[in-house]
């Protein structure tokens, strides 16, 4: 969305407070930030006022609870998320999660002292048509956007470089950069290519990923014999890399996976005769597909770090989002 959108959006979001009896103003901040904030909104009832930081999203699924919790949970809040519609069933996730919402349909959610409000199930008649997916989000955008992250430099080298390391066609790379570009990610710096925004660009990203291509890459599951057999495995001889929780826990030591993550090109035949992993469709030993070539990772037996966080933000849940903060301020 651009900025007249965002705040055209965020002013409807305002005015349908109304009729719960509170005012509002809003104040854009410069556009594409770091930060991740669109503007600042007062909302005021019974005489009082009080002060949120607002980001825009067009729409939000369940794909996307990952990322709103670290961006607009418990810890955050002043921070608001501002959107076109929240159904009935992700409002009462949200609202489980301490996430508050306005959206342009009535539906809110805003818990400070002297401030609380839930309200859910109203629809909106006139609801904005859903934005499209650009293809720098679709899943060989993504892609690009992974590598282009995990080493910004990359930006300026040649269109078949950054294809060869996102394994992506050539074709396909010109697009993706154009749809940065246009979103204000990308911009031409004494004639040269430079990735900007990298903070909002990650966190937009991020949500995309659980959304698009997450799920995609899935190969099969196992189970062990022991739940700790992947502490003696030797990964790399079978071309494998730790990933997800498991990767985590490598790093910080503390975290004792639920689940057993590598990225794979091809099935480790020998690895799972050695270990006695056996085929099960619901087991906890996930192999999942690699897409990229030679990016640098925090040691040489797991996935880059920002796959890592990507793969706990997606997974959801409390124990892993932590665990992604902490990757994050760690290593990205």
């Amino acid at each position: 969305m651009n900025m007249t959108s965002q705040m055209a959006l965020a002013r409807a979001a305002i005015d349908a407070l109304r009729d719960l009896g509170i005012g509002g103003e809003i104040k854009p901040v410069k556009p594409h930030a770091d930060h991740g904030i669109d503007g600042v909104a007062t909302l005021t009832r019974g005489g009082k006022s009080m002060e949120y930081v607002f980001q825009v999203k067009n729409s939000v699924t369940r794909s996307a609870l990952g990322t709103l919790s670290l961006a607009f949970g418990k810890e955050n809040g002043r921070h608001l998320l501002v959107t076109d519609y929240v159904p009935p069933p992700l409002a009462d996730e949200l609202r489980r999660r301490h996430i508050q919402f306005i959206d342009a349909a009535g539906n809110a959610y805003l818990d400070r002292r002297g401030l609380m409000v839930f309200v859910a199930g109203r629809r909106n008649p006139r609801r904005h048509n859903p934005q499209k997916t650009v293809r720098a989000f679709r899943s060989a955008g993504l892609k690009v956007g992974f590598v282009l992250l995990s080493m910004p430099e990359l930006a300026s080298v040649p269109q078949r470089t950054i294809a060869s390391t996102a394994r992506v066609a050539l074709g396909s790379v010109a697009a993706v950069l154009d749809g940065l570009r246009e979103l204000g990610f990308i911009a031409d710096v004494r004639a040269k290519r430079r990735l900007l925004h990298r903070e909002r660009l990650l966190d937009r990203w991020t949500e995309a990923y659980a959304r698009q291509l997450f799920p995609s890459l899935e190969i099969a599951r196992f189970s062990a014999v022991s739940s700790g057999w992947w502490r003696h495995a030797e990964i790399e001889k079978y071309g494998a890399l730790w990933g997800g929780e498991t990767a985590a826990a490598l790093l910080q030591k503390h975290l004792v996976p639920e689940q057993t993550i590598m990225y794979v090109d091809e099935t480790p035949v020998g690895l799972l005769k050695q270990h006695r992993l056996r085929a099960d469709a619901s087991g906890p030993v996930v192999l999942r597909r690699r897409f990229w070539n030679a990016v640098p990772a925090p040691k040489s037996d797991v996935v880059p770090a920002l796959l890592i966080y990507a793969d706990l933000v997606a997974a959801g849940d409390a124990r892993s989002l932590e665990a992604a903060k902490q990757i994050r301020n760690a290593y990205i």
